[in-house]
């Protein structure tokens, strides 16, 4: 699986397209997820974020103090998970639904493998991965960060589509969501 994923990346090294696309930037990892969860909770007297904002903020900076070495950024798939990816034997792996695909950070789809393997697996894909494109240690360094952002992302892209479900969120799942955020903030 890292193989593949690696392949994807160096594949779209020199990608281009007229088309605009959004980034899978601090913006739309962090912040937008933040500011709509926190406008729910709001508009329900449930609280708020507060308790996070430092917590947020010191993300950012990790983030914002490593450069983007050359590879680091760039087209990536966005959602990798169980349901998005496909073995078979005979034909290997298999990467389907791209909707979510944007340029953003490679490490951000290298993370996916440590939500969704143990130690070894974890372990496997990454050398998987390094054996097609190497990471820098600037990579290395923002790997540990890249859960928390997909935890955040999670939240805000549910929050985005119950406008298009033509609903509103109910008060269970923005509880959901907040005890999330404490998680993450208590290390859990």
């Amino acid at each position: 699986l890292g193989e593949i994923v690696a392949r994807l990346h160096l594949a779209t090294d020199a990608f281009d397209s007229p088309h605009s696309r959004y980034d899978l930037d601090l913006h739309y990892l962090l912040d937008e997820p933040l500011a709509r969860l926190e406008h729910h909770l709001k508009n329900r007297n449930m609280g708020d974020l507060s308790f996070f904002h430092s917590q947020a903020e010191d993300l950012r900076n990790k983030v914002e103090q490593l450069s983007k070495p050359a590879g680091a950024y760039g087209f990536i798939h966005a959602d990798l998970n169980t349901k998005n990816i496909f073995y078979d034997p005979e034909a290997g792996f298999t990467l389907i639904d791209f909707d979510h695909s944007a340029f953003g950070w490679r490490g951000y789809d290298i993370c996916i493998f440590s939500r969704m393997f143990d130690g070894p697996r974890w372990e496997a894909s990454l050398e998987g991965y390094e054996s097609v494109r190497p990471l820098s240690d600037a990579e290395k360094k923002l790997l540990p960060l890249f859960p928390t952002f997909r935890n955040l992302w999670d939240i805000g892209d549910i929050l985005n589509m119950y406008p298009v479900w033509g609903e509103e969120p109910s008060d269970e799942y923005l509880n959901e969501c907040l005890e999330r955020v404490k998680e993450i903030k208590s290390g859990d």
